[in-house]
């Protein structure tokens, strides 16, 4: 499983606080600033990762209510504005999953899974059964970890990797 992005953030503020931190010199304050803004900024995005999918549909359904608001009092511009306030409302959801439930949702998914295949056994007709759809996830899940951490540099065929939206949209339509 690929680390979420808040785990990768903990793990990058650690190392700065830990090891970059100590390196530097005590009369580079301005280093010493710019280090303590970093951590900062780190913080915060941490904070802010479950909510930036909210933010974003929040912003589009508050400017598509102040574009018809706007298309009230500017007649020539009514349909332009309705139409891209439509717009925006098409691509934005009414309702929002609540990020650390649906996350924790997944990780009991997960252990069910586990738990699953484990009491399965060793049955060989059972593990013939099995075989091909953990295989099959597998292959499906390497793909999306693959492309997740793709700009590491790690991966022996950058090239063979698609790009990320169409790797996470196949998931939608399996």
């Amino acid at each position: 499983m690929v680390p979420d992005t808040s785990l990768r953030l903990a793990s990058i503020r650690k190392a700065l606080d830990e090891i970059v931190r100590p390196a530097l010199a005590e009369d580079a304050g301005f280093a010493q600033e710019q280090l303590g803004l970093i951590l900062k900024s780190i913080d915060l995005v941490r904070e802010q990762i479950p909510y930036e999918y909210a933010l974003h549909a929040h912003d589009a359904h508050a400017a598509a209510r102040f574009a018809r608001e706007l298309a009230g009092k500017l007649p020539g511009a009514a349909t332009a504005l309705g139409e891209a306030a439509s717009a925006a409302e098409a691509l934005a959801p009414a309702t929002l999953p609540d990020m650390p439930a649906l996350a924790a949702a997944v990780r009991d998914l997960r252990a069910a899974i586990e738990t699953a295949v484990a009491d399965a056994g060793s049955d060989p007709g059972t593990l013939a059964a099995i075989g091909p759809v953990v295989v099959e996830h597998s292959e499906r899940q390497n793909l999306i970890e693959r492309r997740w951490v793709l700009a590491t540099g790690f991966d022996p065929d950058p090239a063979g990797v698609p790009p990320l939206a169409e790797v996470l949209a196949a998931g939608f339509t399996d």
